[in-house]
């Protein structure tokens, strides 16, 4: 029963859909029909939409997020459609397995160098790495920024320091 003052909505029936009382979402589809096709390829203000981004999507970390999954994620659904987008996707998921890779290593370095500082020794170990993890950081971000305008006027954009591991 609805409350007074409720409007009346009537569920539209798409085919193959049922209203909720039936509980059936699509129509079954039999093992010998073909998956849907992914949608044709992308005209080319999607591609540099996309492009773009897929190198912003790595500054999700700043949101606590990890940013190489909305880089990772958006080159998946896309790179089949666009090679302007598999390039980017390409090139943005080398660096942030790179970024990834040196944050491991510079974290590793500085809680040494920070056990360390009890000897005194610690010390040449701590603020270098804390040094170089304040640079990374501020490296990623401008990467980042550089990569999506790049992208976004229809440009490649190689990121710095970036390992090579997708070709």
């Amino acid at each position: 029963m609805r409350p007074a003052g409720f409007p009346s909505y009537r569920l539209l029936e798409a085919p193959g859909r049922r209203s909720l009382e039936g509980m059936t979402s699509e129509p079954a589809r039999s093992p010998s029909q073909p998956p849907p096709a992914p949608s044709g390829p992308l005209r080319p203000e999607e591609e540099r939409i996309f492009a773009t981004l897929i190198h912003l999507s790595g500054l999700l970390w700043l949101l606590s997020f990890p940013g190489i999954v909305g880089v990772l994620l958006i080159w998946l659904l896309k790179r089949d459609q666009s090679a302007f987008v598999d390039a980017h996707g390409k090139e943005a998921l080398n660096f942030q397995i790179s970024f990834l890779i040196y944050g491991i290593a510079l974290t590793a370095l500085a809680l040494v160098g920070f056990v360390l500082t009890f000897v005194i020794v610690g010390i040449f170990l701590f603020i270098p790495a804390v040094v170089a993890s304040i640079g990374l950081i501020v490296l990623q971000v401008v990467t980042a920024i550089l990569g999506a305008v790049e992208a976004n006027r229809g440009g490649y954009y190689r990121y710095p320091l970036a390992i090579r591991f997708i070709h």
